[in-house]
């Protein structure tokens, strides 16, 4: 399997694709919450969605995908949200406990689907773990906070 293989996301088209594709994203989480992630279909999903089978994987290769978007999305928003504090100028711990606060709060609410992008973020093929740690590089948004608490750990 390649890099491809696990594409997040494959089509954006205006207004309607972003919809769609969260459309897909929303009713994947709420079925994985429900059912379980091995027990969730492609077909289940699109059905809950209100599309087809074959719109859904206009935006995604598998279930796996649909993960990787939901963290990726999740990430895009950490980020901001850590840039606003750095930009505020709250001190690096601050920062740090405000983000792992928030993780926590995305993964309490969608356990299933933690637990899925954790088995991808760790798993032993290199290419699956390349493409979830691609979308998910929480170490990169955590990085300036980190950067400053070693900083002011070796000021005092």
């Amino acid at each position: 399997m390649t890099d491809a293989d696990f594409a997040i996301s494959i089509r954006r088209v205006g207004e309607r694709g972003e919809q769609e594709r969260a459309a897909i994203i929303e009713a994947s989480l709420s079925l994985f919450a429900a059912r379980g992630y091995a027990h969730t279909t492609i077909d289940v999903v699109a059905d809950t969605a209100e599309m087809s089978r074959g719109t859904v994987f206009n935006y995604f290769c598998n279930k796996e995908g649909i993960i990787l978007a939901w963290a990726c999305d999740g990430h895009a928003a950490l980020a901001a949200s850590v840039d606003e504090m750095i930009a505020a100028g709250l001190p690096p711990e601050q920062i740090l406990a405000a983000l792992w606060r928030e993780v926590r709060t995305s993964h309490r609410a969608h356990p299933e689907a933690a637990a899925v992008l954790v088995r991808e973020v760790f798993s032993p093929e290199p290419e699956r773990a390349r493409a979830a740690r691609a979308a998910w590089p929480l170490h990169e948004t955590a990085a300036p906070a980190r950067v400053g608490c070693c900083f002011r750990a070796r000021e005092r």
